[in-house]
């Protein structure tokens, strides 16, 4: 059974937000990354141990089915050969039928549950990669206007300032 969770990120660090504190929300996203890998890891190691667990259940169904045939086989041997055989047929289908029922349940399970959380992080990870994105655009569109304002101030600083000196008598 799976049952690793998977932790939220913190919200990704924006300097159009608090500039100041952009280093520490930063590192703090950062931060969440270790934890999240060890859970995707733990995860992951759930889910091989649960393919073990089919794998090793359908190796024993298979042990069920042959000695459900050589016990078939035995009373063949030493009762009724016809009905026998149809006892153990019965028998062996229904073993068969239940096992792989079993077996689906728990592939499905497990499909869903690695499917429920895969889809949870993925939605997580674009929300955080689109707001990203958005306040990227947003800071070069400030920083394109802030180099235009500069440039107007250098004009008005390099640009002469005529002084009539001869209005000054003292």
């Amino acid at each position: 059974m799976i049952e690793q969770r998977i932790s939220v990120l913190p919200v990704a660090p924006s300097r159009l937000s608090n500039p100041s504190e952009f280093a520490a929300q930063a590192d703090t996203f950062l931060n969440a990354m270790h934890p999240l890998q060890s859970e995707l890891n733990a995860i992951a190691d759930e889910i091989n141990t649960a393919i073990q667990v089919v794998n090793t259940a359908l190796t024993k169904a298979d042990e069920i089915l042959s000695n459900a045939t050589l016990s078939a086989q035995s009373r063949i041997d030493t009762e009724n050969a016809r009905d026998v055989a149809l006892i153990a047929q019965a028998d062996i289908t229904a073993k068969h039928t239940a096992i792989n029922t079993i077996i689906a349940t728990y592939q499905a399970t497990i499909n869903q549950t690695a499917d429920t959380k895969l889809t949870t992080f993925n939605t997580g990870i674009d929300t955080k990669l689109t707001n990203s994105s958005s306040q990227i655009n947003a800071l070069v569109s400030a920083i394109t206007a802030a180099q235009s304002d500069l440039t107007a101030i250098r004009t008005v600083i390099d640009t002469p300032y005529p002084v009539d000196l001869t209005a000054l008598v003292i």
